[in-house]
């Protein structure tokens, strides 16, 4: 495998999109004796992605190709998927970028979007890291989940680079557009009304709703709705999660696609011979939308108010 490493370009003195490119094997701590290796070639292109609520897309958008390859010898079996790229962000010899898994062995990681960071250098000094094994847990009512990774959302490249390496390009962030600025629809980041000495629990001003509905009922999400009716935003009331796992016959959601009362129901119905519904992941607001009601053997601290 060739080396791709190279000296950072500096934003200011060269044309051209921000990039990263090139392919390398790593070493991961908790498996030391796996082949890991991982390409990418992605090229920033700014406002390129119009989605509803970001009609001119992000600053952020990017385009390219990352795939990925894990071979454990110990269990004599191998992993091979390639993502399509939809962020890149640089910062001097470092990167973030994400992708959407498009081709994978396993069909149920298409569709996933995956977060990766990248160090500049080649063995020695190039490191990359990778959104699952390590990071991107949450922890509800005690209990371990494992939200969605957003664009460009990785942890800090903890893999060394052992062979190959990577070119990281960097590039400041762009001008916004004009209409962005007219629309207000990139606002600085403030602290949400919940956090407010007086409207903490406990406090005079303090209410249930306002506990549970962080912001503030009224305020408007990215993709301008308010809060509450948006299903991608809106948060999760105490007790719940914002994703949660169903059938498409399923009367309940639960908090994880293993558990007990789910697997119990699908067994039942393969023993009277009926159907079996794949499980998916799906925003708590859609499921609730659907009339589901919450699993009382996964959700069973949830009290409804």
């Amino acid at each position: 495998m060739s080396s791709s490493s190279g000296a950072v370009v500096d934003g200011e003195k060269a044309a051209g999109p921000g990039r990263v490119s090139g392919r390398a094997r790593v070493f991961y701590r908790y498996s030391p004796h796996d082949d890991i290796r991982f390409s990418v070639d992605a090229t920033a292109a700014p406002f390129s992605r119009p989605v509803n609520g970001l009609p001119h897309g992000m600053p952020t958008d990017a385009r390219g190709t990352v795939t990925i390859y894990h071979w454990s010898p110990e269990k004599k079996q191998g992993r091979r998927a390639q993502a399509s790229v939809d962020c890149l962000v640089t910062g001097g010899d470092t990167a973030t970028l994400s992708a959407v898994v498009t081709k994978s062995e396993d069909p149920e990681e298409i569709g996933e979007r995956l977060g990766f960071s990248v160090k500049n250098g080649g063995p020695g000094k190039g490191r990359f890291g990778f959104s699952w094994a390590v990071s991107n847990v949450d922890v509800v009512d005690g209990n371990a989940t494992f939200p969605h990774v957003g664009t460009c959302m990785a942890p800090a490249p903890f893999a060394s680079v052992v062979k190959g390496g990577f070119k990281v390009t960097h590039r400041e962030l762009p001008p916004l557009p004009a209409e962005w600025a007219e629309a207000g629809r990139w606002r600085p980041v403030t602290a949400p009304e919940h956090l407010n000495s007086t409207s903490l629990p406990g406090s005079s001003a303090s209410t249930r709703e306002a506990h549970d509905y962080p912001g503030g009922m009224g305020d408007r999400c990215v993709h301008d709705l308010i809060v509450e009716q948006c299903v991608d935003c809106a948060p999760a009331p105490r007790g719940l999660t914002r994703f949660v796992h169903t059938t498409s016959q399923g009367q309940v959601f639960h908090r994880f696609p293993s558990c007990k009362a789910l697997l119990e129901g699908q067994r039942y119905a393969e023993r009277l011979g009926l159907e079996i519904h794949d499980v998916r992941r799906v925003p708590l607001a859609a499921a609730r939308a659907e009339g589901r009601g919450a699993c009382s053997y996964c959700f069973g601290g949830y009290r409804p108010v």
